[in-house]
């Protein structure tokens, strides 16, 4: 289904990219969205964890990724570049060894 509003310049898309579009904004339903901030948790405690495999495929995700990182982000609410950035400041120098612990 796609609906569009001329007035309030809205669109609604059903199926996989499901969403409310206001201009370059997207609503996404709270549901999605809570899963979506869930992705990014899980992402953020394995960066933090013992288990090297998962470190390091969460670091890709959260530090290198051009793609995911960005469409996980947006349907979580997340400014990406912002939250990279902050993401950055945590990575300790040298060797990657996973992040600083971040305070609770």
């Amino acid at each position: 289904m796609r609906l569009i509003d001329r007035g309030m310049d809205m669109e609604i898309i059903s199926g996989r990219d499901a969403g409310i579009f206001r201009g370059d904004e997207i609503e996404v339903p709270f549901a999605e969205r809570k899963l979506w901030v869930a992705v990014l948790a899980q992402a953020l405690e394995d960066w933090q964890g013992d288990r090297l495999n998962a470190r390091h495929e969460a670091e890709h995700f959260l530090l290198r990724d051009k793609k995911d990182f960005f469409m996980v982000c947006t349907r979580a609410g997340v400014d990406a570049s912002s939250f990279r950035t902050r993401l950055n400041r945590l990575q300790p120098e040298g060797p990657a060894t996973g992040p600083a612990p971040l305070a609770a």
